[in-house]
């Protein structure tokens, strides 16, 4: 109670006025990126002017003479529960000796401490948060972007690339600075082996690309979007109808289960793979789908070399049987809202696709696969190791790509 009271008591009002403002202080600067850039700068001046208001009037002295009253009591209090027997069961004596240690050696550093000094660097700030202010209402600037006082990592890097250190040191390439899409996040990466590696994927990946059954699952794919956008239409036009949202959710279940599915995931993951070696500077990216299209070949090598097509034959008669159910439904409507039509053609475009999709083609032999996985492998091997060189002619020495630095994370500590 008698700490609560010195932390609050009205004979210090500069240092409880000065503590208030710097707790506040504190939590601004925490949540600092939830405010415009404008109003940091004001909230800031404002609180660093009623800090200087109290900071230089504190009651040191005074303060610490009642402190050193509390802690003579504490020090006698903890004697006493040191000599009991109280002492063999508790920790209080040590507890207390380190709370008060804590405090006194607070107090000690607040008597080394060049006030004089503090109180103008408090002074120099608010001035220059007063200053910062002053510009934004200048030059009438309103802006809504976010303040922000710390870098993250790969914003750092980027301002540390100078002439020196912007090239990398074994290759002399430039390090790649790769933005996404969204201008979320920048990707800083090596540029060692990108151009070599892109090299020996580039033929395999000519020869996806040349994978006419491919093109068999796109469609199928784009045929269900179709559907579903139709039944969307439907509901949107028939509104009430209990039975039509049930059989809408059940179609979209279907679009959702195929496109989940591991063939149409390996498919698309071959045609990302395409897309990468052709477009992407990013070694980590080209590595990461190489991967992903090893394992995408090697399930539709089974698929086609086992004639394991259970999984899409069975979707296609469930929403075959659906899309009946759905006419039916709209057949017991006596007056259908003007351009709803039941699907008549969808069943058989369904059907004819899956025909294509099982059919067996120069490009669906098993073992033309088989070799492509396996100069897959080979190069995803490469990726992963490097290569070896000779150096002076007569030592060896392991070339790798250093990696990359994205979201604050280094893929090097990450694969640790």
């Amino acid at each position: 109670m008698l700490l609560s009271a010195l932390s609050s008591d009205v004979n210090f009002p500069n240092y409880d006025n000065a503590v208030a403002y710097l707790d506040t202080l504190y939590q601004f600067r925490r949540d600092l990126s939830d405010y415009s850039l404008q109003t940091g700068a004001s909230r800031g001046a404002e609180l660093t002017s009623k800090i200087n208001t109290y900071l230089s009037n504190v009651e040191y002295d005074q303060i610490n003479r009642e402190w050193n009253t509390l802690a003579a009591r504490l020090e006698e209090f903890r004697k006493a529960v040191q000599s009991s027997d109280i002492s063999n069961h508790t920790t209080v004596p040590a507890r207390i000796r380190n709370f008060a240690g804590k405090i006194s050696d607070e107090f000690a550093e607040i008597a080394k401490a060049n006030k004089s000094e503090d109180i103008k660097l408090a002074a120099d700030l608010n001035s220059q948060l007063n200053q910062t202010y002053e510009q934004f209402l200048q030059n009438y600037i309103i802006t809504s972007k976010q303040a922000q006082y710390t870098l993250s990592l790969q914003d750092s890097m980027i301002l540390f690339i100078s002439e020196e250190n912007f090239y990398s040191p074994v290759s002399k390439e430039p390090y790649k600075i790769i933005i996404d899409k969204d201008s979320a996040d920048v990707r800083i990466e090596s540029p060692l082996l990108l151009e070599e590696l892109r090299e020996k994927v580039k033929p395999v990946a000519d020869k996806i690309a040349q994978l006419d059954f491919l093109n068999n699952f796109i469609d199928y794919n784009d045929t269900l979007k179709a559907i579903q956008q139709k039944a969307k239409n439907i509901k949107n036009e028939i509104r009430r109808n209990i039975d039509i949202t049930i059989k809408n959710k059940e179609i979209d279940e279907k679009v959702t289960k195929y496109v989940n599915g591991s063939e149409f995931n390996a498919v698309m993951n071959l045609r990302e793979f395409v897309d990468v070696v052709n477009n992407s500077q990013s070694y980590s990216k080209l590595k990461e789908s190489l991967e992903t299209a090893r394992n995408g070949v090697s399930i539709l090598e089974q698929v086609y070399s086992q004639n394991l097509f259970d999984n899409i034959d069975s979707l296609n008669s469930s929403l075959i049987a659906d899309l009946n159910e759905y006419n039916q439904l709209l057949s017991d409507i006596r007056r259908l809202p003007s351009g709803v039509e039941k699907f008549q053609n969808e069943p058989a475009e369904l059907n004819q696709i899956v025909s294509k999709i099982k059919q067996q083609t120069q490009s669906t032999n098993p073992e033309i696969l088989k070799n492509i996985q396996s100069e897959l492998e080979k190069n995803l091997t490469f990726a992963a190791e490097g290569k070896s060189v000779r150096v002076y002619g007569i030592f060896e020495k392991n070339l790798e790509n250093f990696g990359f630095v994205y979201k604050n994370s280094k893929s090097w500590e990450e694969d640790k």
